[in-house]
């Protein structure tokens, strides 16, 4: 169908890359709050390295001590500041979407 119309597929290329970017730049906003490091070998070696890096936590409904990213909805919508993730960074395919461009 897309074949069919040209403009069509434009378009929806377009937005797919669009939003490519998007969940991209919401998961690198995660990864430096969490401060996950992007090489799965460095980042175990700091785990390791610290054992309370993780803690687990329980939040009630009615409490007002629950994280911003728990009752803000937009919380991962909102733009971090313009120096912490770059585009380069966005347009970096990751390893995971090259190999599902091939198949």
């Amino acid at each position: 169908m897309l074949g069919t119309f040209p403009d069509a597929k434009k378009l929806f290329d377009e937005r797919a890359k669009k939003r490519r970017i998007e969940f991209r730049r919401i998961k690198k906003q995660f990864e430096f709050e969490a401060d996950v490091h992007p090489d799965p070998e460095e980042d175990a070696r700091a785990v390791s390295q610290d054992n309370h890096r993780f803690s687990i936590k329980k939040y009630t409904d009615k409490g007002n001590e629950q994280p911003q990213f728990l009752t803000n909805t937009d919380y991962y919508f909102m733009k971090p500041d313009e120096g912490t993730i770059t585009k380069v960074m966005l347009e970096d395919l990751s390893d995971s979407e090259v190999q599902s461009k091939q198949t």
